[in-house]
């Protein structure tokens, strides 16, 4: 009933608290719950405690290894929260000190959906994509590329009825859109050209006139034959 009563208010110092007592009466019975974790991480990453973010969530991570398997399911979708925790706006993006850590993250939670998904798994795809996006940010964009090329192939055989965050066409179009802004950063303006015809051919099929994303896709083509001369 507290936490409902600090749910409502949007106190999170306080759910912070409720929930940590929670845990710890968990604990008590045995029953350590790395969701309950999870929970107080992101409360800590809502108020832009990065650093205490991080350490609740590396504790429900261990906490699931140890209930689910190190190479889980589990594990993978609380080290895509982790990584989400290094989006500090107080420092430079990733910086040199973090760089590895958020890498090897990203590869891991990549690694394991390749053994228990196979590779032709939307979930999958989306762990290519993030490794792309973590690339991009880097300005690493021949690697961003490469794995990007990956989401995309295996995108492109996902039926558009199978259950994700977004509909399967959107989700193509952004990663259309993605890539093809890796593309005209290194010079390719052909393909990211190429590119953003087939995420504006899906936005203008799937998407309502007033969604922003198709501005957005608009708006990046101008600029793509900008850069092309073709004015």
């Amino acid at each position: 009933e507290k936490i409902e009563t600090a749910r409502r208010k949007d106190n999170k110092i306080e759910l912070i608290m409720l929930y940590k007592k929670y845990a710890e009466i968990e604990e008590e019975y045995g029953k350590r719950n790395d969701l309950t974790y999870s929970i107080i991480a992101k409360l800590y990453k809502d108020l832009e405690d990065y650093i205490n973010a991080r350490l609740y969530q590396r504790k429900a991570i261990n906490i699931a290894e140890n209930k689910y398997g190190e190479n889980s399911l589990n594990v993978a979708s609380h080290l895509d929260a982790l990584a989400l925790m290094y989006f500090d706006p107080n420092n430079p993006f990733y910086n040199e000190n973090v760089y590895n850590e958020v890498e090897n993250i990203n590869k891991r939670k990549l690694s394991i959906r390749l053994d228990i998904l196979g590779k032709h798994d939307i979930d999958t795809s989306f762990s290519y994509n993030t490794l792309a996006g973590f690339y991009s940010n880097k300005e690493l964009y021949n690697e961003a590329i490469k794995f990007g090329e990956i989401a995309i192939e295996i995108a492109e055989e996902i039926d558009d009825g199978v259950e994700f965050f977004e509909p399967i066409p959107i989700y193509r179009a952004f990663l259309y859109s993605a890539i093809a802004g890796h593309h005209i950063q290194i010079g390719e303006i052909s393909k990211g050209k190429n590119y953003l015809q087939k995420a504006k051919s899906l936005r203008d099929k799937f998407l309502s006139e007033d969604d922003p994303r198709r501005s957005e896709t608009y708006e990046d083509l101008a600029y793509a034959y900008f850069k092309s001369g073709d004015f």
